[in-house]
């Protein structure tokens, strides 16, 4: 049973991706968010009172070091989201 019901996430997150991009083609957006970036958008709006930083998305999300740095890195880019040190510690970036 426990195979099915990865096969059904799996089916469920190709919607998703595919809903994305529809979605993004017919606003004209140049550049659609990933299935990532959009989880991780959710995520920052479903807990914009709290503070959040990238080890709280690779935890979350069950992802690298790596992957995050490389998507938060392209949605800074993009403006979609702003890193901000936290008063406490320097190396730590708040990501809003």
């Amino acid at each position: 049973m426990r195979p099915q019901v990865i096969d059904e996430l799996k089916k469920l997150d190709i919607k998703i991706a595919k809903k994305l991009f529809q979605e993004a083609k017919h606003q004209a957006i140049k550049r659609p968010p990933s299935p990532l970036q959009a989880k991780i958008l959710k995520f920052l709006l479903e807990n914009k009172n709290e503070v959040i930083c990238q080890k709280d998305l690779e935890n979350n999300f069950n992802v690298s070091k790596a992957t995050i740095s490389e998507v938060l890195l392209t949605m800074e880019k993009a403006k979609v989201i702003k890193r901000v040190s936290v008063p406490d510690n320097a190396r730590v970036k708040r990501i809003i």
